[in-house]
């Protein structure tokens, strides 16, 4: 079974992450957003009660006096969601700990944990100006994409990239020289130095 998890601040918490990408969107030059609220998605499989995950929940994922969950729930209305996860093939580095974590509760069904980060935008936007704060601000797109919406969720839908389509690229390191490592950094954009290269 697939739960999806949403975690968010209480009401009267300040969201600092929202409160972020609100003021960046402003020195964008786009001056409608009202409002902008962020939320941590977890998307968890296996075998497992209601009563583990929510065991997991209050006792892993939220901060129980500033944060709170929703379980299967879609009930968010906004102008924009923007709800971005990482592309197939590239490792979700919150995985392996909260699998962990779960396994340390004594829940031991859990098959694979997913993470997603969903921003909820008000205000007046054209398509363009979403599409513009989408990929200056939300995501990065050599490792993540947008996720459209679900048909029963409800939820507007903001923009999407087509199907992701996985394609292998191999980089022959052992036998590349300093200059050729530079170079492979600065093309794939990994931004590592000629010593980092090296250590790879």
């Amino acid at each position: 079974m697939l739960y999806r998890i949403e975690i968010k601040d209480k009401p009267r918490i300040f969201d600092a992450l929202g409160e972020g990408i609100k003021k960046d969107i402003f020195d964008l030059g786009i001056k409608t957003v009202q409002s902008v609220r962020f939320i941590q998605v977890y998307l968890i499989e296996g075998e497992v009660s209601d009563a583990e995950v929510e065991k997991i929940c209050q006792e892993l994922l939220v901060d129980k006096i500033s944060q709170d969950y929703a379980i299967n729930e879609h009930n968010e209305h906004n102008d924009f969601v923007v709800e971005v996860a990482y592309n197939p093939g590239v490792m979700d580095p919150v995985e392996e700990s909260t699998l962990k974590g779960i396994q340390d509760l004594g829940i031991e069904q859990v098959r694979s944990v997913k993470t997603a980060k969903k921003y909820l935008l008000k205000g007046r936007l054209k398509p363009q100006q979403l599409k513009v704060i989408s990929e200056k601000l939300l995501y990065n797109k050599l490792i993540q994409h947008v996720v459209k919406p679900s048909a029963e969720s409800h939820e507007p839908s903001a923009i999407s990239n087509v199907d992701y389509q996985f394609n292998l690229i191999t980089v022959d390191l052992i036998d590349a020289s300093d200059k050729k490592l530079q170079e492979i950094s600065r093309a794939g954009q990994l931004f590592l130095n000629l010593q980092e290269m090296r250590q790879i």
